[in-house]
């Protein structure tokens, strides 16, 4: 006989009480399905939304949303007019669900609230909590996420905030699609020293990383930093979780560019299969995993798959065109899959830059390079970017599949 059906014959005053210790009780003991029901049963909706905000983030980044709609259901949707933790947990599940008109709602119902003081998950105030929610709702663009993430960063460090670390990698990744990378660093590296025990934001934080690495082309640092990120990734289990969305995406490209095809086509079908799963995530997060995984295809030779990956792309980016630097990206990857391809041969190298491009494959440093043909360690930089720009690639892993493509050095 379970604690509701034996208080069920006690007098109501008696039996509220006895509800609310035994929610006490239940909750002391991990029980948080059964110390909700107990709550609600006790008429106290406001303890019972607190007891369900106290685990929402936790479930979330498990990837167990249907843990928290169980929870949700149990005190229903009116819950968010007398609860702003109720009103702040219907607000995740809304965004973790993609169902728009119940964020709205919840967001709505604590904007209004009158609660002052911390709330049950560890948040400082309802403001900073609804900051959050914007911010990975990311309805305003992503100015807007950093002006967010900013307001939830001020209200305290991870010692009385439970939201910073987040919110911090959030902003760093706006930064990110701003193309401002060296502050991108900064906050990534600032949230990476918080990460230890939230495996999801620390399999993020690395991928994010290894994807600066990228761009800046340290082929290197990105192939040390992605599989770090990957094994956490598999370890946890991480596949239905949102944060970790930039992982595979970012393993599959430093596997392409690194020449790892095998590597880079199993973390695109892997990738693949997540998108599919979680197609209601953030407009800017799907543009910028789509174009990752459509920059991987083309470095394959998959274009069929590089052509979907732009499609997604391009959709995402309609919803929230603000992300500048990737919509440069996805110009670039449109115009590179466009072109016939008699226009995408390359531009006539020079004779030093011939030299140069034969000794790519080796993978000499630059200083090798320089040593071997007799010039400056800046004279060789110089024809590896312009090779690069004739190719049309950005990297020498690139720029040497894309010459033995076209005949220009051996296989």
């Amino acid at each position: 006989m379970c604690i509701r059906d034996s208080l069920k014959a006690v007098e109501p005053e008696v039996a509220q009480l006895l509800h609310e210790r035994a929610s006490v009780l239940l909750e002391s003991n991990g029980d948080t399905d059964g110390a909700v029901h107990q709550a609600i049963d006790a008429g106290n909706t406001r303890r019972a939304g607190d007891l369900i905000l106290a685990r929402t983030l936790e479930v979330v980044n498990l990837g167990r949303v249907g843990l928290l709609n169980q929870w949700l259901l149990a005190i229903g949707e009116q819950a968010m007019e007398s609860s702003a933790a109720a009103a702040i947990a219907w607000g995740w599940y809304g965004l973790c669900t993609g169902d728009v008109e119940v964020t709205g709602r919840a967001i709505a119902a604590a904007s209004v609230s009158d609660e002052v003081g911390p709330l049950a998950d560890g948040s400082p105030s309802v403001r900073v909590a609804l900051a959050m929610l914007h911010s990975v709702a990311g309805w305003d663009g992503v100015p807007g996420v950093i002006r967010d993430t900013q307001t939830a960063r001020a209200a305290g460090s991870t010692q009385d905030n439970i939201g910073w670390a987040m919110a911090t990698t959030i902003q760093g990744s706006a930064y990110s699609m701003l193309g401002q990378h060296e502050l991108a660093e900064q906050r990534f590296v600032e949230a990476l020293e918080s990460a230890d025990d939230a495996p999801a934001m620390k399999a993020s934080l690395l991928a994010h990383l290894a994807l600066l690495a990228l761009y800046r082309d340290d082929l290197t640092e990105a192939n040390r930093l992605a599989p770090q990120a990957l094994h956490i990734f598999e370890s946890n289990h991480l596949h239905h979780v949102l944060l970790a969305i930039p992982v595979l995406p970012v393993v599959a490209l430093t596997s392409a560019k690194c020449g790892h095809p095998s590597s880079a086509r199993r973390s695109v079908a892997a990738a693949k299969e997540m998108l599919a799963r979680l197609s209601y995530f953030a407009p800017r997060a799907a543009l910028q995993a789509n174009l990752l995984l459509a920059k991987a295809a083309l470095l394959l030779g998959d274009r069929a798959d590089a052509r979907e990956f732009t499609t997604e792309a391009v959709r995402a980016q309609r919803r929230d065109p603000s992300a500048t630097f990737l919509n440069r990206q996805l110009d670039e990857v449109q115009a590179e899959l466009d072109a016939p391809d008699e226009c995408r041969q390359p531009s006539q190298l020079t004779d030093a830059e011939l030299r140069v491009l034969h000794f790519l494959p080796m993978n000499h440093t630059l200083e090798e390079i320089a040593h071997e043909i007799w010039v400056s360690r800046n004279t060789v930089k110089t024809h590896c970017l312009s090779i690069y720009r004739k190719l049309g690639v950005s990297s020498r892993f690139e720029a040497v599949r894309e010459a033995q493509r076209l005949g220009i050095i051996q296989a």
